[in-house]
């Protein structure tokens, strides 16, 4: 299993997350899940960043799930 980057870590309004492997073109799917497993937003990504937005969300500790036909990719972030 790959690893993402995310920053800023804890994170108040969004987190940048990073999939340093891919290129401009790569596309994948980007999903995030609180701590009961819930999918709380999800979204299609191409190329090696996306953000995601955590304004409307609750404090706590949530998932970032990367998935493409090739790989999938997990971290950790902590919402303020």
């Amino acid at each position: 299993m790959e690893k993402l980057l995310a920053w800023p870590v804890p994170s108040q309004n969004e987190v940048h997350i990073a999939m340093p492997w891919n290129d401009e073109l790569s596309l994948g799917r980007i999903t995030l899940h609180d701590a009961a497993g819930r999918e709380v937003y999800s979204a299609s990504t191409q190329g090696n960043q996306h953000t995601i937005p955590l304004n409307a969300l609750p404090p706590g500790i949530y998932s970032v799930l990367y998935t493409d036909p090739n790989r999938v990719a997990l971290v950790r972030v902590q919402k303020e």
